[in-house]
């Protein structure tokens, strides 16, 4: 890429390098299966032959990337979710507004006496 005019030689030496760890560590490593990034051979074999071969380029490892961040993403909601429980609890329950419907009739009447409560509940003493 330094050769078209692109980037200097100091940031494909960078890329270089960057990539030459990458491989080292995570696409060769002699870690267990599990720890290393799961792709196929094939596109392990490709971006290996491709930084050999001098091909950088910033989509190199643009595959590998899909592979592992899609799932991550789809667990990152669930892990979020269980954190917050174990933060802060199970979520109370809201406290429910009582509902009155619109009076259309006398709309001035309901805004006029929506704050009045009664004094006192008249079955209580006037029973027959």
């Amino acid at each position: 890429m330094a050769r078209i005019g692109l980037h200097d030689e100091f940031y494909e030496g960078l890329l270089r390098a960057k990539v030459e760890m990458i491989i080292k560590l995570f696409l060769q490593a002699d870690t267990l299966p599990r720890l290393r990034v799961n792709i196929t051979e094939f596109e392990k074999d490709k971006i290996v032959m491709s930084s050999r071969h001098g091909k950088l380029e910033l989509g190199l490892f643009h595959q590998p990337r899909m592979n592992v961040f899609l799932p991550l993403i789809y667990l990152w909601k669930r892990f979020c979710v269980v954190n917050a429980l174990r933060i802060y609890g199970t979520p109370r329950p809201l406290w429910k507004k009582e509902y009155n419907p619109p009076n259309y009739f006398y709309p001035c009447a309901q805004q006029a006496f929506q704050g009045l409560v009664p004094a006192f509940a008249a079955g209580k003493y006037w029973s027959h």
